[in-house]
């Protein structure tokens, strides 16, 4: 079978020391090996990837523009539908938008997003399948997370940091090894969280003051420790 790798390198350089006004890849895959690297360095980046229906997916996302303050608006979809499927997010900028779907089989993610515009971080993942995997890490203002993973292996480790400035994360598990380890330090954070079958575990931790913490555990061999600072 063909090897499909695509390594896409967008880096435009201003005359003078500002960055790029705009970039915008978009990248479909639809066989075997796939593999995409893309890197990105402007004011305003635009990712759309789908690897759909092959094997070994990979992708490597960075959108960071250089600068003191990082980029205006940087966003990210990703799509990978089958088999091996590895993820990694990494985006900085006054405002980041990221949308994850990994639908089979080993599935694996890292997202980290670090803003420091009012609009924060917007941030969706969607595991449905085996060995599942999520590691996210929001730095910043204002970050909104919704993450879910429906079957099987499932683990999600969350950070979310900031100062008096809300980060909310909705996390649901239906089934199988659910885990979830959530950290928020700052002020007027929330938590909703929800595992419904089997092994069962959760630990949340908020620092500071004015925070909300919704758990929810439904089956099996349930544990949680829950504190706040």
């Amino acid at each position: 079978m063909k090897k499909l790798i695509l390594l896409i390198f967008v880096i435009f350089f201003a005359a003078t020391t500002t960055y790029c006004q705009k970039n915008k890849v978009n990248v479909q895959q639809k066989t075997s090996y796939n593999s995409a690297q893309i890197y990105q360095t402007s004011a305003k980046d635009v990712v759309h990837l789908l690897q759909n229906g092959g094997s070994h997916n990979n992708a490597h996302i960075k959108q960071s523009a250089k600068s003191k303050s990082g980029g205006t608006n940087q966003r990210a979809n990703i799509r990978q539908t089958g088999s091996y499927n590895n993820t990694k997010v990494v985006s900085k900028g006054k405002t980041n938008k990221i949308h994850l779907e990994q639908v089979g089989d080993r599935n694996h993610s890292s997202i980290k997003a670090t803003n420091e515009g009012r609009n924060g971080n917007r941030i969706s993942l969607t595991q449905k399948g085996n060995h599942n995997n999520a590691v996210i890490t929001a730095r910043g203002k204002n970050t909104k997370l919704e993450a879910v993973q429906r079957g099987h292996a499932n683990k999600i480790d969350y950070e979310g940091t900031g100062n008096r400035m809300d980060h909310r994360g909705d996390l649901l598990q239906n089934g199988d090894h659910n885990t979830m380890d959530v950290t928020q330090k700052g002020s007027y954070n929330k938590i909703n969280a929800a595992q419904r079958g089997n092994h069962n575990r959760l630990l949340t931790l908020q620092k500071n003051s004015s925070n909300t913490i919704n758990t929810l555990q439904i089956g099996n061999h349930n544990f949680a420790k829950i504190r706040q600072n």
